[in-house]
């Protein structure tokens, strides 16, 4: 019993001297000294030692290097106390400099106030090389953006006072490099010259000063790496490969090489095509949509066209989210892939609420008018898009971005979210021209395309020359009441000289427009009353213009029906848009010329041989007075000059009077050809070359010779407007005329 007693002492004697050892060693408090910037819960934050746990000194030597690696210190100590109760821990730190000045030596391209917000994260901070040296690679970068590859950067850091610091950065700029050379290898099935035309990255040519081209982006480069697999993908070469791509730069950093290097791998024909899934037609007929056939090389262009053929096929009957997906199986060996098109349709929607963003000023009603689609209607993918090139139409928008997503409540609704950025409404222009009729001539217009953001469109404008003198005013309501009618109205003053007498023309008109359901084409009818003074009749001017001599009232109607489907208004390069026009003055709408007028005009625009157009523009016009009585000089069609038939004077490919003077025709036949082709891409700089034929006549049993010309010019969109320099050559000429006229002008194309 006894031995039982002295045993369980023993035991509980070493229970308890356990737990003081335990209770001794663990960790009651953890201290940070000299720490003035850095925040202690900063420090503490890094480490791995905890109050409540046992004290370990290979623990305590991983949060000293922990400590380090913040970059803020440069010495960290550890202490260890010990108390009867457990220890306390101790980090002894020493900081490094404050900085508090930051200075830029050598950098003369580059003013330090456009650098230094690259540095923002170093000053007023604990130093810290790391911070350092990332600084230095943003300064290179930022040298590199602006074509300056070879500069060299190095520092130093200057103590001061109280723990302080100033980082001195010594910049050696060097020169401006640019690419001098763009070069490809293993390119055996498509030509270098294509492959350069589709990269983004161009080597410095002559108007690299304009476009900003020739400069190195390494980012783009790696876009062009994706860029150059998309053409050889749309070739079949389904499994090349193109490698990152090699830069060199000169010594002297001034030229920049660089190498694309491709294997192409070999080429992929299609062995069979398919659908399935859920078809909402006879596969038969959707196979009709599908432009990708057995036996022909594997194109990813061709395929994308199906997949978006139906696709639009589908969500034109509300299925909204159809996936079309292209699962393709490679035989490696017989070089060859099938592909099946698997449609999931998914269910059916209908439009829910239309979300409109981005509207500053303009009213919503100006954008919903313009929608093609309403709440609760069917869905459609069409409808969206034809809404999305109606609100560009408009001009009222510099970005137009329609989005859809499902409705949070209603699943088989879609939310559509329209948002638009407004452009600039208001401008001033100023502008010149120069034609043979005119030679210089200057333009200055006000306009405000979204007057009371309503979209109304208002314009003062005034052409000034020596023989041409225009002032007009308009304003057009493009949709009354939110209608599909529009409102527009002009008055005008218009002095013009010709060649033995000068006309003066006031006068308003009141025109109203729609949509017609037939073929896309819009009607207008045009009411105008005017008064046309012709005066300054030369003595020597023939019977037939002296006759003209005096002042008349015209009150005309014009019914005009255009049908536009050319791809762009400004710059088009596919489509076709024509026209009819038929005009009445006089009867029953009074005044003191009556005649009647009709035109008709096409234009065919059609992509040749890469990026070059062929345009075809041909016009007929016909008119003539009702019971013999004289037409106004002023209403008849003067051909010859820029918009007519180039090479020849204003009127001069038409009838002309005993002085040789033009008086205009009462028929017109115009034909234009013109092959359009890429100068400068990146500017939009194009080239022109033109065959014109046609003439001005009074009779067409009496037609004659028709007159040709032919030449070249040059065309650019410029910030002004579409810019024109043309130079005609007369193929036939007669005595009393030019061999060639040269014109220049800004305003619109055919």
């Amino acid at each position: 019993m006894k031995g039982l007693r002295i045993g369980a002492l023993a035991i509980l004697f070493l229970l308890t001297s356990t737990v003081i050892l335990i209770a001794q060693n663990e960790i009651i408090r953890i201290d940070v000294v000299g720490n003035r910037k850095v925040g202690k819960d900063a420090i503490l934050s890094v480490i791995k030692s905890k109050v409540g746990e046992p004290f370990r000194r290979d623990v305590v030597e991983r949060d000293i290097k922990a400590i380090y690696k913040l970059g803020y210190f440069k010495d960290v100590q550890a202490d260890v106390k010990d108390l009867p109760n457990g220890k306390i821990l101790t980090y002894f730190v020493v900081e490094k400099p404050y900085v508090v000045r930051v200075f830029f030596k050598g950098n003369e391209q580059l003013k330090s106030k456009d650098i230094s917000p690259k540095l923002s994260g170093l000053k007023y901070t604990i130093l810290n090389t790391d911070k350092i040296n990332k600084a230095v690679a943003a300064l290179r970068a930022e040298y590199a953006k602006n074509a300056f590859y070879n500069t060299k950067i190095t520092y130093k850091v200057e103590e001061l006072e109280g723990n302080e610091a100033a980082i001195h950065f010594y910049i050696r700029e060097g020169k401006k490099g640019y690419i001098k050379k763009i070069t490809f290898v293993g390119n055996r099935h498509i030509k270098s010259k294509k492959l350069r035309k589709i990269i983004h990255t161009k080597k410095r040519g002559w108007f690299s000063w304009f476009t900003g081209t020739g400069k190195l982006n390494r980012d783009i480069l790696r876009m062009d790496v994706d860029v150059i697999k998309a053409a050889y993908y749309d070739k079949g070469f389904l499994e090349v490969k193109v490698d990152e791509p090699i830069v060199k730069i000169s010594k002297n950093g001034k030229s920049i090489y660089i190498t694309f290097k491709i294997h192409e791998g070999p080429q992929y024909k299609v062995s069979k095509v398919g659908i399935r899934g859920d078809l909402l037609k006879p596969k038969k007929e959707l196979m009709k949509l599908i432009k990708t056939r057995p036996n022909k090389i594997y194109s990813s262009e061709v395929v994308r066209h199906d997949i978006k053929a139906l696709t639009d096929l589908y969500s034109d009957q509300g299925y909204a989210y159809v996936d079309v997906e292209p699962i393709t199986n490679l035989n490696r060996r017989e070089k060859t892939v099938k592909i099946v098109y698997d449609i999931n349709k998914g269910q059916i929607s209908y439009f829910g609420k239309i979300r409109i963003t981005g509207n500053m000023s303009t009213h919503d009603n100006v954008i919903r008018r313009n929608l093609a689609f309403a709440e609760g209607e069917l869905y459609s993918g069409r409808k969206l898009e034809i809404s999305r090139h109606r609100l560009k139409d408009t001009g009222l928008f510099s970005k137009v971005d329609i989005r859809t997503h499902k409705a949070k409540k209603k699943k088989n609704l879609v939310d559509v979210d329209v948002k638009v950025e407004e452009g600039k409404w208001g401008s001033i222009g100023i502008g010149a021209g120069y034609s043979t009729r005119e030679n210089l001539m200057l333009t200055a217009s006000i306009e405000h395309k979204n007057l009371f953001g309503r979209g109304y469109k208002v314009k003062l404008r005034t052409d000034m020359g020596s023989k041409m003198q225009y002032f007009r005013f308009s304003f057009l309501n493009p949709a009354v009441r939110d209608s599909i009618y529009s409102l527009g109205v002009e008055l005008y003053h218009d002095r013009d000289v010709y060649d033995s007498f000068s006309s003066k023309t006031t006068g308003g008109s009141v025109q109203v427009g729609r949509p017609l359901p037939w073929w896309g084409i819009y009607g207008s009818a045009r009411y105008t009353l005017q008064n046309v003074d012709v005066y300054n009749v030369d003595e020597s001017a023939s019977i037939y213009v002296k006759d003209q001599e005096g002042t008349r009232t015209e009150s005309k109607m014009l019914f005009n029906f255009v049908r536009d489907r050319r791809n762009s208004r400004l710059n088009p390069t596919k489509g076709t848009k024509q026209s009819l026009s038929f005009e009445n003055g006089g009867g029953p709408l009074g005044g003191d010329v009556d005649f009647w007028k009709t035109v008709a005009d096409a234009s065919w625009y059609h992509p040749f041989l890469g990026d070059t157009t062929i345009m075809v523009h041909g016009r007929a016009g016909a008119m003539d007075s009702y019971g013999g009585k004289r037409l106004l000089i002023t209403d008849k069609f003067f051909v010859g000059g820029l918009r007519t038939i180039r090479g020849f004077k204003y009127g001069y490919a038409g009838p002309r009077d005993s002085n040789g003077d033009a008086i205009g025709a009462k028929n017109e036949l115009i034909m234009n050809t013109e092959l359009i082709f890429p100068v400068y891409k990146d500017i939009g700089l194009k080239g022109v070359v033109f065959f014109d034929a046609g003439k001005g006549f009074d009779s067409w049993g009496g037609i004659g010779e028709i007159r040709t010309a032919a030449g070249f010019g040059l065309r650019w969109l410029s910030p002004m407007g579409p810019l024109r320099l043309e130079w005609g050559f007369n193929l036939r000429r007669k005595n009393d005329e030019q061999e060639s006229v040269m014109e220049f002008t800004v305003g619109q194309f055919f």
